[in-house]
C-alpha cells in the first residue's frame, strides 16, 4: 500500500494496522508525487526536482491486497481510526498516472459524489 502524506502518529498507527494485516505500507515522499504510481511501486527514484505541483491531502493506494486483507484494513478505520477521505486501489487505467493526477481525479469524485453527481459521463 502506498501513503500520501501520512506522518507521525497516524502513520505509525496505519502502518501497524497494515502489519497486522499482512500488508507492507510504504510512504511516497512528496519528490515522487509525480511519479507514476506503477513506478513508485516498482522502487524507480526520481532524479529530477519535481516541477509539477504538489498536494498535501492524505492519500492511500491500494496494491496487490486480497479482498480480506482490503477489507481488514477499512474495518480498522470504523474502528477508531479517523479515515482517510482519498483512496485508491491500484488497476491497469490508474497505474500509469502520477500521485498527483491521482490524486486531482479522487478530488473530483470526491465533489461529485457529495454533490449527487456523477464524475464521468456515460456512468
Amino acid at each position: 500500500m502506498l501513503a500520501y502524506n501520512i506522518q507521525g502518529e497516524r502513520f505509525r498507527r496505519l502502518n501497524l494496522l497494515c502489519r497486522q494485516n499482512g500488508v507492507e505500507m510504504r510512504l511516497v515522499s512528496p519528490a515522487c508525487f509525480a511519479m507514476t504510481i506503477l513506478d513508485v511501486l516498482e522502487g524507480k527514484t526520481t532524479e529530477t526536482v519535481c516541477t509539477e505541483a504538489s498536494f498535501d491531502t492524505e492519500m492511500l493506494v491500494f496494491c496487490g491486497l486480497s479482498s480480506y486483507q482490503l477489507n481488514a484494513i477499512l474495518d480498522g478505520f470504523r474502528k477508531g481510526f479517523e479515515p482517510v477521505r482519498l483512496k485508491a486501489v491500484l488497476t491497469e487505467h490508474n497505474g500509469n498516472w502520477s500521485g498527483n493526477q491521482l490524486q486531482q481525479e479522487l478530488l473530483m469524485e470526491d465533489t461529485a459524489v457529495r454533490l449527487g453527481q456523477r464524475r464521468h459521463q456515460g456512468e
